[in-house]
């Protein structure tokens, strides 16, 4: 039986699928809790990344559901924990793991838009592209050029 445009009340596989990622998620903080013990407490580092990736890919599968790129889900959560009061009290990183984090999270973004590029869609627009990809660089470096001549 297929699910798809159906909700939740008619569609019990969904509520399985839905069941069985929680209890996945119950046994994975369970094994990191029994291994490193008070980190993975709330406050503790493993729990903050627990926290971060699994509100995360929550939130980019709710909004895949309304048919929004589920990254911009993801995006929200990290803006929202980093900007919440509360819940900074219980998420607490390293400064040098969260800027790693960062910079991780940003090759990831640039190498999924990279891959979903078409290079027969970039070929048939041509010119346009160099244009957009090497125009704004070139104006800039000019810019500070010719301003560092001029001021220093």
């Amino acid at each position: 039986r297929s699910c798809q445009g159906c909700c939740l009340k008619r569609c019990p596989d969904k509520l399985l699928k839905i069941l069985a990622v929680l209890l996945v998620v119950a046994a994975l903080y369970t094994t990191c809790y029994v291994t490193t013990g008070s980190f993975s407490k709330p406050g503790g580092p493993i729990f903050s990344l627990f926290l971060l990736v699994f509100l995360a890919l929550a939130a980019g599968q709710l909004l895949k559901i309304v048919r929004i790129p589920p990254m911009l889900g993801m995006l929200l959560v990290g803006i929202a924990l980093s900007n919440i009061p509360k819940v900074k009290e219980w998420t607490v990183l390293d400064d040098q793991i969260s800027s790693d984090l960062k910079t991780i999270a940003l090759m990831v973004i640039l190498m999924k838009g990279g891959l979903s590029l078409d290079i027969m869609e970039i070929k048939r627009v041509g010119f346009a592209v160099i244009r957009l990809a090497f125009l704004p660089c070139f104006v800039e470096a000019t810019v500070f050029a010719i301003m560092s001549v001029l001021l220093l």
